[in-house]
């Protein structure tokens, strides 16, 4: 049983690393949130590029981040189809102890390069998708108003009307970038206390086991036995009593950390719940805009 109070332990430790990382990304994500709100009141608008000029930007962006992921997906085979093997044989044909733990060190570096090279894989996969999404929602007004570069350009309503839209995607797009970071660590975060709610029900039952053991120990001692027999049962009762005290550290370690799972989660709901108010009225307002530029065009 010392196996399992040591396990418990072992998880708990697990946990608590967990969720210092949930309360950290929280953490992170108030900050970048302070940073762009300080920057929205300190930075005057940025100049806003024509149509046809942030279009083939935002295509130029598409191709470097393409070519990046390309060179990534390349070194990542190279390592899982040429490195590993290599380190592997090594590892194999090692004839000393000394050699053998050379090559699980090469090992462990390998593997640590892999796992970043697929991180960063993920996250420029990320940002192409964004990227993607801006081109083709400008693409798309674009062929819906196939006049915006002739006599439209020169009209400064209009061109202030094509200049707010292109803000109001912008903004959506930074909306839906922060609900994507934001259901991740909702996701994680229910994960982790789900985890946790699984251990305290473990932790909870091995109480129990502990607790009917001693009773019966209690119950012999009572019914009156020789004194060899008694000191055996009192000393088991010892041992279990020290294993129940673990076991109740060990449950009010992991009910404080369910405590804190759940704030950091009423967190993280508090704030993706701002959002779908927020893409409304965005939406409320590209709705109006498209409704006078179309009368524009109607006009002209």
């Amino acid at each position: 049983m010392k196996n399992n109070a040591d396990d418990l332990k072992q998880d708990l430790k697990i946990i608590k690393l967990k969720i210092e990382e949930l309360e950290q990304g929280l953490n992170d994500y108030y900050k970048k949130v302070a940073i762009d709100k300080k920057d929205q009141e300190n930075k005057s608008a940025p100049k806003i590029l024509s149509l046809n000029d942030k279009i083939d930007e935002l295509k130029n962006k598409i191709e470097n981040i393409e070519a990046r992921i390309d060179l990534l997906l390349e070194r990542k085979k190279r390592i899982e189809t040429i490195v590993k093997k290599e380190i592997e044989e090594k590892e194999l044909n090692a004839k000393t102890p000394s050699e053998k733990r050379e090559a699980e060190k090469e090992r462990h570096l390998v593997e640590d390069e892999s796992n970043f090279l697929e991180k960063e894989i993920e996250n420029k996969k990320n940002e192409l998708n964004d990227l993607k999404y801006q081109y083709k929602e400008l693409n798309k007004f674009r062929f819906d108003n196939p006049v915006t570069n002739l006599d439209f350009q020169e009209d400064p309503t209009y061109t202030a009307l094509s200049e707010e839209r292109q803000n109001l995607l912008w903004e959506l797009q930074k909306i839906n970038n922060k609900t994507k970071e934001l259901k991740k660590l909702i996701a994680e975060a229910t994960s982790q206390k789900h985890i946790i709610e699984n251990r305290l029900s473990q932790i909870l039952n091995s109480e129990t086991k502990s607790e009917n053991e001693i009773k019966l120990i209690e119950e012999k001692l009572a019914q009156g036995i020789f004194e060899n027999d008694s000191k055996k049962l009192e000393e088991d009762r010892r041992k279990i009593e020290e294993r129940r005290r673990e076991t109740e550290e060990s449950r009010w370690e992991a009910e404080d950390e369910l405590e804190k799972i759940k704030n950091v989660l009423a967190n993280l709901k508090a704030e993706y719940d701002v959002f779908p108010s927020q893409i409304n009225n965005i939406k409320e307002k590209l709705k109006i805009i498209n409704q006078k530029m179309d009368e524009k065009t109607a006009s002209n």
